[in-house]
């Protein structure tokens, strides 16, 4: 296979600065400061003929409009095939609003940032075409990390704790690498007011630190994961601790192997649906969350609710729900991706990862954009993540049964 990469720096300064940060309802004021510079990440990569085009976003969301025009756009322009154009965010919260409405009801994005960012998006994309294709042999490190996230809702709960580490070797040279993990970037709170790439930008600083090589992000079946039970705070000092407690577990790993990698086979998969839910199930809902902040015993519960509640309240003025998610699966040998729109639980994830049965099985969320949480049936009216949704129970494991149908049948391919 062949690899180039190229970056561009999306923080928001000169007349984007000060912005909003997107990610938590309770915060309203804008940010005061920068605390780490965020990027664009863009790999370049043909597998036997097949041209892959990945990008990755240091922000928290990312709308399907800006993806459907950026993915449109390169595909007429380099002739790429648009299923093979993938662009993601990491999902940190302390990183800037990207459009001009709101996912939470805030204020939404600077002038003139999102076209700032739909620039970059660009010039990064145009910098890894241009760049020079070099031969590479692909091998992997992995690693279960203990101690510093987990299920965000239980101790006892599901959580993928494995950190995977894709690595791109040319004349035994590392020149690229993909991080592959499931856990919410969010250790940093709502008190913050300083742009940051939180956690997910702090583990790629250490991998550049300690391998030579700034890797792109994959976020793994996380919606149910961070490390909220496993917090001494939510300052810089437990970003800190966080990052580098998790950083020296994974550098434990000195061994790695070698994978094989195939042509790319390709498969999409959709689930298209309309939900609606009646206004008084809606009004019954907002009053349970409302509720739910008054009695909060802790700030996290309540900094939590109120973003449930800000999408609550905004659904009240929407008929009917479009569902919308299209997933990309692509085996190349030992490498299997499911690239998929949404914040998957845990459970699912590993379940996926499972009949995959490849030494390298990756979940890739927040993939083209996101259609929010897909909660396990069990957990509705348990959990923050359901609180909001107008997604009815039964639909993740539907959803989930068909995909793994989908990776049955590539298997046999």
């Amino acid at each position: 296979m062949k690899i180039s990469t190229a970056r561009r720096c999306i923080t928001p300064t000169g007349p984007y600065f000060p912005c909003y940060l997107c990610g938590h309802a309770i915060r309203v004021d804008k940010a005061v400061g920068v605390k780490d510079d965020l990027w664009c990440n863009v790999y370049h990569l043909n597998v036997e003929g097949k041209e892959m085009l990945w990008i990755s976003l240091d922000i928290c969301v990312y709308a399907k409009d800006n993806t459907d025009e950026l993915k449109a756009f390169f595909a007429e322009e380099y002739n790429i095939d648009q299923d093979m154009i993938i662009i993601s965010v990491v999902h940190t919260h302390a990183g800037p609003e990207s459009d001009y409405e709101s996912v939470l009801n805030g204020n939404g994005a600077v002038k003139g940032y999102p076209e700032f960012l739909k620039r970059m998006i660009k010039e990064a994309v145009a910098d890894a075409m241009a760049s020079e294709m070099l031969e590479a042999e692909v091998y992997m490190r992995k690693a279960s990390i203990e101690g510093y996230y987990g299920n965000r809702n239980s101790l006892d709960g599901i959580a993928d704790k494995s950190i995977c580490l894709i690595e791109f070797y040319h004349d035994d040279i590392l020149i690229a690498a993909v991080i592959s993990m499931a856990c919410h970037p969010t250790v940093l709170g709502p008190d913050n007011l300083y742009v940051s790439g939180d956690l997910a930008g702090y583990l790629c600083r250490g991998i550049q630190r300690e391998f030579g090589v700034y890797p792109f992000f994959m976020q793994g079946a996380a919606g149910d994961t961070s490390n909220r039970l496993y917090r001494k705070g939510n300052d810089y000092d437990e970003l800190r601790r966080v990052g580098d407690g998790i950083l020296e577990q994974f550098f434990r790993i000195k061994d790695h192997e070698k994978l094989k990698i195939d042509k790319p086979v390709v498969r999409d998969y959709s689930f298209k649906a309309t939900f609606s839910t009646p206004l008084d199930v809606k009004m019954k809902r907002v009053e349970e969350i409302e509720a739910k902040i008054a009695n909060a015993r802790t700030f996290d519960e309540k900094k939590v609710y109120t973003s449930s509640l800000a999408v609550a309240k905004r659904s009240l003025a929407i008929e009917k729900t479009d569902f919308d998610l299209e997933c990309t699966l692509i085996k190349m040998g030992d490498i299997f991706i499911l690239a998929i729109p949404a914040e998957l639980f845990a459970r699912f994830g590993l379940m996926i990862k499972e009949k995959m049965k490849v030494r390298c099985p990756v979940i890739w969320g927040y993939a083209n954009y996101s259609v929010a949480y897909l909660v396990d049936e069990e957990e509705y009216g348990r959990s923050f993540e359901s609180a909001c949704s107008d997604v009815p129970k039964g639909t993740t494991e539907k959803i989930v049964d068909e995909i793994i149908n989908v990776i049955e049948e590539i298997k046999e391919m």
